[in-house]
């Protein structure tokens, strides 16, 4: 078990590298499904060829919303205990919002990607590490972001053990409902949702 420790950037924010001899990300997307077999297996696999997982502050936050109580503190304890922690300073928020504006430079809501995904990229790009991760966010940070990074992509079947279609089609649902949301005026947004609200109560 690693203990904690929080790696402090060098001046030249270019040139900073990892403590470690392959060090990735791991997104919570990855960290999530860890108890699925073939996930477990390809994360064991990367580990085998002598790398080390690590936590980016963002995805350690989504992590801990899981918990409740004193099972936080607990939680925290433990996670910050198995994997190192990068930090994110002014240098990495500059990097994610200059990505973000390539992002909406290449496609109008191609900057609308989660911020946690955004940030870790950074992260990633700045100290020369990988990210782990179940998503294709970062396939679109990596292409159209200017942010460079290695990335390892696991891959899931579509079994009951893995993202079931449905799933997968109510969150690519909930995404584009969240960027036609952003383009309404406050009033309309509210009294849309309102109108969906009352649809869905009466559908049950």
């Amino acid at each position: 078990m690693v203990a904690q420790r929080w790696i402090t950037p060098i001046p030249s924010t270019r040139s900073t590298r990892c403590h470690a001899e392959v060090l990735w990300l791991i997104d919570t997307s990855a960290w999530a499904r860890r108890d699925v077999t073939e996930v477990r297996d390809q994360l064991d696999e990367l580990l085998s060829e002598d790398g080390e997982l690590a936590l980016s502050p963002p995805v350690l936050l989504e992590l801990l919303r899981g918990p409740q109580g004193e099972e936080v503190a607990r939680e925290h304890a433990r996670l910050t205990g198995m994997m190192v922690t990068l930090p994110a300073d002014e240098e990495t928020f500059r990097l994610a919002a200059e990505a973000m504006e390539r992002l909406a430079a290449h496609a109008r809501e191609g900057h609308r990607l989660p911020v946690t995904d955004l940030v870790t990229a950074a992260l990633a790009h700045r100290y020369h590490c990988g990210v782990v991760h179940c998503d294709g966010d970062y396939e679109q940070i990596a292409e159209y972001g200017g942010l460079s990074f290695p990335q390892r992509k696991i891959g899931i079947t579509d079994s009951p053990t893995g993202a079931h279609p449905v799933a997968r089609g109510q969150r690519a649902l909930k995404k584009e409902l969240g960027q036609l949301l952003h383009q309404m005026p406050a009033s309309q947004a509210e009294a849309f949702l309102a109108r969906v609200v009352e649809e869905a109560r009466a559908a049950v």
